[in-house]
């Protein structure tokens, strides 16, 4: 065989083998094993969330992924430092979408493979750690890690003021004399003093069936929302709150129960609902509620990136406020956030022109300098297969090229609103409104 030929099925190779060189090096890093249940565990197959019909493609794209994994993954004995692994990414995106955009983002992310490891987030797989970068932006690995702000679900508690008091200690519970309905309630709040919430929400909802007309109801209800706010359940805490507003006269939880139903709006993302409950609020007489208020509006602001409605409510926050120091970082915070300065995609695109150009502008150096020495490689192997008049493998070569190219193009784009999310979201993180809610 000529020369020609020898480098043009080199460079074919080269499309084949680049997950297998990028995870050799880059072993990974060893990690205390996570749980086995850990949400980040993948068994390495298609099979997962989001799979589809099996597209009509599938036995040449998906074949040929699955023939990598049947007969050359095995024998490397390292690990891609990517989460999911490049071939699982691959079958991921083929399944998903049409079979251009995948082939668009497969060789995005064989460009990106193991370079610019800062630009994305650290997660454990099966005691080793990787670097998150889903097929799919709104799949579960991008939920892994909320914000955590200083009152974020990894430690809620009670809104602010009367609303609702479960801090009984169950030794007073158990020493209760009182008959079978106070019993009853107690029992309840033993459940909830011991986060069995769901089980608590069971005892007092038997209470409410077996004592409709007790004095306590009014507590056992508003306890029913508490529980389920506690639980993480807060699509099930704005219905139960709503009904509460909606069936039973104001009473002084009234404002509470707004406060508790507009933090559950905050914690499924609904950030101008959780406004439409918490901006009343912002004129309590009650000087604690209100406060947190602004402060809960502010981060509302901030996660949609309205730093300046953000500064504002922040701003509202007295000096002589116990939550003063924590407005004022937040202010500086949101000063920070007007001054950021985002990556344009279009112009990212324009720059992909020159392979790596653009992940260059993008703060991808090492993704860029790859892209450059590979689409180069292919832009040459093309010529001389074409100059040789090597027709077949030119037009093979050609096609491996114009897709490594496109792909450079497409990920430089995809790079910049990457870029644009990850600083505000490093951003948004910094918050601490001074409380949990």
């Amino acid at each position: 065989m000529e020369t020609t030929a020898r480098i043009g099925l080199l460079l074919i190779l080269v499309s084949l083998l680049m997950v297998q060189s990028s995870e050799s090096r880059y072993p990974a890093r060893q990690h205390p094993p996570p749980a086995s249940d850990h949400p980040c565990a993948e068994s390495g197959t298609s099979d997962g969330p989001g799979r589809g019909p099996y597209p009509f493609h599938g036995f040449v794209t998906l074949g040929a992924i699955r023939t990598y994994q049947l007969l050359i993954s095995p024998s490397k004995g390292t690990s891609c430092p990517m989460h999911p692994h490049c071939s699982l990414y691959g079958l991921q995106v083929f399944q998903r979408y049409n079979p251009v955009q995948a082939f668009l983002m497969t060789a995005d992310r064989l460009h990106r493979c193991g370079h610019d490891l800062h630009n994305y987030e650290a997660v454990v797989v099966d005691g080793f750690v990787r670097w998150s970068d889903p097929a799919d932006p709104s799949s579960i690995e991008d939920q892994l890690s909320p914000h955590a702000y200083t009152g974020s679900a990894s430690g809620t508690t009670a809104p602010p003021g009367r609303f609702p008091d479960s801090g009984t200690s169950p030794q007073t519970f158990l020493d209760d004399t009182g008959g079978e309905e106070t019993r009853l309630l107690h029992f309840a709040k033993q459940l909830q003093s011991e986060g069995s919430y769901d089980l608590a929400i069971t005892e007092y909802r038997r209470f409410l069936t077996y004592y409709p007309d007790s004095r306590d109801r009014d507590d056992a209800v508003r306890s029913i929302l508490f529980c389920h706010y506690q639980a993480g359940q807060y699509l099930a805490a704005i219905h139960w709150g709503q009904n509460i507003l909606e069936y039973a006269p104001r009473t002084d939880d009234t404002d509470d129960i707004r406060f508790l139903i507009g933090a559950s709006y905050f914690r499924v993302g609904n950030y101008p609902r959780a406004r439409d409950y918490l901006d009343g609020l912002t004129v309590s007489s009650r000087r604690e509620l209100r406060e947190k208020s602004l402060l809960l509006t502010g981060l509302s602001h901030a996660q949609e990136a309205n730093w300046e409605d953000a500064e504002h409510s922040f701003a509202r926050v007295p000096i002589d406020s116990e939550f003063s120091s924590s407005a004022r970082q937040c202010e500086r915070l949101c000063r920070e956030g007007i001054n950021i300065s985002p990556k344009s995609p279009f112009i990212a695109g324009v720059l992909a022109i020159v392979p790596g150009l653009g992940y260059l502008y993008d703060g991808y150096g090492q993704t860029a300098l790859s892209s450059f020495i590979v689409n180069g490689l292919f832009m040459w192997g093309t010529y001389e297969a074409f100059h040789k008049d090597h027709q077949g493998l030119g037009t093979i070569l050609g096609v491996l090229s114009f897709g490594w190219y496109a792909g450079n193009i497409y990920g430089s784009v995809v790079s910049a609103e990457r870029r644009n999310m990850r600083v505000v979201d490093e951003l948004l993180l910094q918050f601490d409104v001074g409380f949990q809610f």
